[in-house]
C-alpha cells in the first residue's frame, strides 16, 4: 500500500489476505512509518508486514512485483498524481488489482446545500475522481463513491495488452471498410463536386464507397 500513513488500513487488509499474505506498506514521512510500525507491530506478525519510505510517485520494487495495491487518503495532495498511479500498475502483476481513493464528493452531489456544505467543512472534498489519468491500458475499471458519498474509489485490473477490439471487420453498408480503414484512410482536400461524384457513381454501381475508391485506385495503377 502505498502513502500508509498511520497504518490504519494494514489490520484489515492483513485480516483480508489471509496467514500467508504479506503488506508492503510504503510513505514519504519516516515519522509516519514509524507511527504505522508502532501502531500495528505490537499485535500482528514481523514477518507479514514490510515497511517502506520512499516516494509514491518512485517505488523502490521491480515490475510485476506484487498481487494488488492500494492507496487510500491523500493522492489528491500528490505532486504527481499520474505518475503515482502508474507507479502502483507498474509494481502489480498482469491480472492483479490496483484500488485507489480519497475526498470527492460525488458530482451529482456538488451544487446541492449537502455537497455545498460538505465542501464547505473541507475543500478537499471539491476534487474530482482523477479517473481521466488512468493507464491506457486498465481493464475492469470501476468508479464509486463511498462514505457518505464524500470520497471516491477507483480500482482497476492491470493488463500488458489493454483492451481489444478486432477492428479490421469489414463493414457493410454505404461506407463500408473496416474501423481501422475508416479512421486511417480519410482523405484530405477532397472538393464538393469530387465527393458528389464518389457517391453517386458508388451509388450507381451498388458499391460501398470504400469498395469504389479501392477499385478506382487499382484501375489506376493498372493503367
Amino acid at each position: 500500500m502505498t502513502g500508509c500513513g498511520l497504518g490504519d488500513d494494514i489490520p484489515p487488509i492483513l485480516q483480508v489476505i489471509g496467514d500467508s499474505g504479506e503488506v508492503y506498506a510504503q510513505d514519504l514521512s519516516a515519522e509516519m512509518i514509524l507511527a504505522a510500525s508502532t501502531y500495528v507491530l505490537p499485535s500482528h506478525s514481523r514477518s507479514r508486514i514490510r515497511f517502506c519510505i520512499s516516494n509514491a510517485s518512485l517505488l523502490p520494487f521491480a515490475d510485476d512485483y506484487f498481487d494488488a495495491a492500494y492507496h487510500f487518503g491523500g493522492i489528491n495532495l500528490f505532486d504527481d498524481v499520474r505518475q503515482a498511479i502508474y507507479e502502483m500498475e507498474r509494481v502489480v502483476k498482469p491480472g492483479g488489482r490496483v484500488v485507489f481513493g480519497d475526498e470527492g464528493v460525488a458530482p451529482w452531489l456538488k451544487e446541492t446545500e449537502y455537497g455545498r456544505i460538505d465542501v464547505t467543512n473541507n475543500s478537499l472534498w471539491s476534487a474530482p475522481a482523477p479517473i481521466e489519468l488512468l493507464p491506457e491500458k486498465a481493464l475492469d475499471v470501476n468508479l464509486s463513491w463511498i462514505l457518505e458519498n464524500c470520497f471516491y474509489l477507483v480500482s482497476f485490473e492491470v493488463s500488458k495488452t489493454g483492451p481489444f477490439m478486432n477492428m479490421d471487420v469489414p463493414h457493410k453498408g454505404r461506407r463500408g471498410g473496416t474501423m481501422r480503414t475508416r479512421y486511417f484512410g480519410q482523405l484530405e482536400g477532397v472538393t464538393e463536386e469530387s465527393k458528389r461524384f464518389v457517391l453517386e457513381d458508388s451509388e450507381r454501381l451498388r458499391m460501398s464507397i470504400q469498395a469504389w475508391l479501392e477499385s478506382a485506385i487499382r484501375d489506376k495503377q493498372a493503367r
